[in-house]
């Protein structure tokens, strides 16, 4: 499936509010980019979701293995075609990255 993880820089209130208007439109923009291209629900209400600590959004469709989700992350957000996609691109952002080694100074 395919996912897409876009950095946000202008706040998260303003990436919620662009995602949320965005919901009434995206199955169908996204079509272009779905591997199979089901017919799109007649219902595109977006359901409200929990992974973890953070609030997922997702749209199921006809396929069962097919969905489109969207996390919100600190400082990303996450747009996939399935479940498991959004999931796991959102499990590997929340990994904390190892401190970088300080080398010895040489006086």
């Amino acid at each position: 499936r395919l996912g897409l993880i876009v950095k946000v820089t202008d706040g998260q209130d303003f990436a919620q509010n662009t995602m949320a208007e965005w919901e009434k439109t995206l199955a169908d923009d996204l079509k272009p980019l779905m591997l199979f291209v089901p017919e799109v629900p007649p219902d595109k209400t977006f359901k409200l979701g929990k992974h973890k600590t953070l609030d997922t959004n997702y749209l199921n469709m006809p396929l069962h293995t097919m969905s489109i989700d969207w996390i919100l992350t600190q400082n990303h957000l996450i747009i996939a075609t399935s479940k498991d996609a959004a999931r796991s691109a959102a499990d590997k952002l929340l990994v904390e990255k190892p401190a970088a080694r300080e080398e010895p100074s040489i006086k």
